[in-house]
C-alpha cells in the first residue's frame, strides 16, 4: 500500500506524490472525555483515520496531527454542568476542581489564542514543503472556529488555498454530529475499532452514558453506518478539493 504518511516518508516518496497532487491533510483533536466506551483521544484519532481515508481516496498526503495548544476551557470535563462532570472526574479519577482551574487558565491565557499562532505557522510549514491545498480537520468541533480564523489570517498570503472541515459539515443533510454518541462511536467502529469497547457501557437503557451527547450509541452505533458516513464525507470532499487545487495552478 502506497504510504500517505508525510512525517513517515522519505523525500524520494514524497516528491512524486506531492507534484501530482499537492494537497495535504491536518488532523487535529484534544485530550477529553468521549464516554466509557471511547478513548480520550478519540477526536485527534478520528480526525487521523478520517485524514488518511481521504488521502487514500482523494488524494494527498496526511501530515502529523495536532494534539496541543487548544483552549482547555472547552471540554466535555468543564462543558455538561456539575452533576455529569462530577461524574466524568469520577471516571477519571481526578479531582473535578483540576479541570475547573484549568479552564480558568485557559481563559486568561487567550481562550484560542495560542492554537491559532500554531496553525498559522504550520501553514508556512506546509507550503515550504510545497503543498498548494491544505485541508484541516477538525476532530474536536470547537477547533473548527479557530481554524478558519487562522486560515482567514493566512490565506491573503496566497501559498495556499486551505479548506477548514469538520466532517459531518459536509453532509449534514445526511448525518448529524454528536459527541461519543451515535455518529462519533460509528465512526470509530468503522476507522478504529480497536479502541472502543461497547461493553463498557452499562447496558440498562434506564442509565444513560456518562459525557454522552446524541443518540444512544447503544444499538445505534454501528461500523456500517460508519463507512456510510466516510463515504458520503469523502465525495462531498473531492470536489472541494479539486477546485481548490485548480485555482492555485
Amino acid at each position: 500500500m502506497q504510504p500517505i504518511r508525510f512525517h513517515e516518508m522519505r523525500p524520494s516518496q514524497i516528491k512524486p506524490i506531492r507534484e501530482k497532487f499537492p494537497v495535504c491533510y491536518v488532523p487535529m483533536g484534544v485530550l477529553e472525555w468521549h464516554g466509557e466506551h471511547n478513548p480520550v483521544g478519540l477526536d485527534a484519532i478520528k480526525a487521523t483515520a478520517m485524514a488518511e481515508y481521504f488521502a487514500r481516496h482523494i488524494g494527498g498526503l496526511v501530515m502529523p496531527t495536532v494534539w496541543w495548544g487548544d483552549n482547555r476551557a472547552i471540554l466535555a470535563e468543564n462543558h455538561f454542568g456539575p452533576e455529569i462532570c462530577a461524574e466524568i472526574a469520577k471516571g477519571h479519577g481526578l479531582p473535578m476542581q483540576a479541570f475547573f482551574d484549568d479552564a480558568e487558565r485557559a481563559k486568561q491565557d487567550g481562550e484560542w489564542k495560542t492554537w491559532e499562532a500554531v496553525m498559522r505557522t504550520t501553514f508556512y510549514e506546509l507550503t515550504t514543503f510545497g503543498f498548494k491545498v491544505i485541508v484541516t480537520i477538525s476532530g474536536h468541533y470547537p477547533l473548527h472556529g479557530p481554524a478558519i480564523n487562522a486560515a482567514n489570517a493566512f490565506e491573503p498570503t496566497g501559498r495556499a488555498k486551505i479548506i477548514s472541515i469538520i466532517g459531518f459539515d459536509l453532509v449534514k443533510d445526511r448525518f448529524e454530529g454528536d459527541h461519543a454518541a451515535k455518529w462519533e462511536t460509528s465512526l470509530m467502529l468503522y476507522l478504529r475499532p480497536d479502541l472502543v469497547d461497547m461493553s463498557a457501557l452499562d447496558p440498562d437503557p434506564a442509565k444513560k452514558p456518562v459525557g454522552v451527547l446524541g443518540v444512544d450509541p447503544r444499538g445505534n452505533a454501528s461500523a456500517e453506518y460508519g463507512k456510510q458516513g466516510m463515504e458520503a464525507m469523502t465525495e462531498a470532499l473531492r470536489p472541494k478539493v479539486l477546485e481548490a487545487l485548480a485555482a492555485m495552478q
